[in-house]
């Protein structure tokens, strides 16, 4: 069923105007060695995204909330040390206890210790570097597309719902959910009607 609904959104769900919010998007790329950091925004440039803001390092967790990023972009090593003993792992920490919807693309070569991962893994996506662009690229787009749009965000809640209670939230509900949150020139998501 889902397969059905995500190829008529695809389809019909004005990918060309989700590329270009997506693209738009407001990203902070958090990277303490400078190398990676213009690698990083260069690549991403290169992939046609325009509103990046680059750092090495931050002074605090309000510096980040204020500026109303769509997706922060973090290193785990030596980009925070002055607000949290655990560095990366502590913005992660402190992003999320203050705005629980905060996209965080963990994009790291540090190892980290067991007993970290409950945290790290509140993070959207990790990744290990070395990253190319268009991965990197690729992520963002899998990460802000549900932000970005109502009709995939719309789907991705329903898959949610479905892990969780998949005896409550039948196929048929879901559907009726998702065609309601649609516009009625998407109709051709009746083909994937259960």
């Amino acid at each position: 069923m889902y397969a059905d609904l995500e190829n008529a959104l695809k389809r019909y769900g004005r990918e060309a105007d989700l590329r270009k919010a997506i693209r738009n998007a407001r990203i902070c790329i958090i990277d303490d060695q400078i190398d990676h950091l213009k690698s990083f925004v260069r690549g991403l440039n290169d992939e046609g995204f325009t509103n990046l803001v680059q750092k090495t390092h931050i002074e605090s967790i309000n510096e980040l909330l204020e500026n109303d990023y769509d997706l922060i972009v973090l290193d785990l090593q030596g980009v925070a040390d002055g607000i949290s003993a655990d560095d990366g792992i502590g913005v992660i920490a402190s992003l999320k206890e203050s705005d629980p919807a905060m996209p965080i693309l963990v994009v790291s070569g540090t190892n980290t210790s067991p007993d970290k991962s409950k945290i790290i893994n509140q993070a959207d996506l990790i990744r290990i570097k070395p990253v190319l662009p268009g991965d990197l690229a690729s992520d963002i787009e899998d990460i802000l597309k549900n932000r970005k749009s109502q009709y995939w965000g719309a789907l991705a809640v329903l898959k949610e719902l479905h892990k969780i209670k998949p005896e409550v939230t039948c196929p048929r509900i879901m559907y009726q959910l998702l065609l309601e949150s649609c516009p009625s020139h998407l109709s051709c998501i009746a083909v994937a009607e259960p």
